[in-house]
């Protein structure tokens, strides 16, 4: 072999994306996105993983099986997508009934945010409406507003308003982010009503007068506020997002807490 070809052999070998270095530069993707702790960092790992390898979806399928890692199996929950899809809906209803590693709970709520729930298959889709409605009222507060966040999504699905009527009974006015996450959904679906057709929906919904009273001054603001065509009378109807903090920071939350 001339010097010539050899230098263009070892070339190709080197070459970034072929070969070995292209399943080393895959191992180490995967790698980061199992030991991500911060949550920004996962995301964009998580974006860069186009699409999986059978071996990748293995190894992957092996972490939610064994679930020992909370690092790793949290990052999955967080991007149940990932997930083979065999295992994929175990693993969400196994989370968010853990109570031994209650940051599983959050991951797995957050992970289901941009999840319709017809996509949830029927033998889970009561059971994780029962367990979001559940988190509503608990004392881990990003617990209950990222709840409140899933199910708003949830809420417009649905044909009827029984969805929202189990958000408005669970909820404590008091919470302002929560309340108003739970009055955006309600408003998203009602908020153009006049408000008489609105104050016979909330007669007709079994909430405690507190959680009627507040809805319907904020029906009222709604409707002034959009007649001004001013901007928040919209953002009234949109859910607020709040912080998630990482695996660390949470177990420091509720150890303090």
């Amino acid at each position: 072999m001339t010097p010539y070809f050899a230098r263009i052999l070892r070339w190709g070998r080197n070459m970034p994306g072929t070969g070995s270095s292209s399943r080393n530069d895959r191992s180490h993707q995967l790698d980061r996105l199992l030991r991500a702790q911060d949550l920004d960092v996962l995301g964009k790992v998580r974006h860069q993983l186009h699409s999986l390898t059978e071996s990748e979806t293995a190894r992957l399928a092996r972490v939610i099986t064994g679930w020992k890692d909370p690092q790793a199996v949290a990052n999955l929950l967080f991007h149940p997508e990932v997930i083979p899809e065999d295992l994929r809906f175990g693993a969400l209803a196994r989370a968010l009934r853990s109570t031994d590693v209650p940051y599983f709970q959050l991951a797995a709520t957050v992970g289901m945010q941009g999840m319709p729930q017809t996509s949830v298959p029927e033998e889970h889709r009561q059971s994780f409406a029962d367990s979001l409605v559940g988190f509503l009222g608990s004392r881990t507060n990003v617990l209950a507003s990222r709840a409140s966040v899933t199910l708003f999504g949830w809420s417009q699905e649905q044909a009827s308003d029984d969805l929202l009527i189990r958000m408005l009974a669970a909820v404590s006015v008091e919470d302002d982010t929560l309340s108003r996450n739970v009055f955006a959904a309600v408003l998203a679906r009602h908020g153009k009503d006049t408000p008489q057709e609105f104050e016979g929906h909330t007669a007709q919904w079994d909430i405690p007068q507190p959680a009627r009273t507040a809805l319907l001054a904020s029906h009222r603001e709604y409707l002034e506020l959009t007649a001004r065509g001013e901007r928040r009378g919209k953002l009234m109807t949109s859910p607020l997002f709040s912080y998630i903090p990482n695996l660390s920071e949470f177990r420091g939350s509720t150890t303090d807490g």
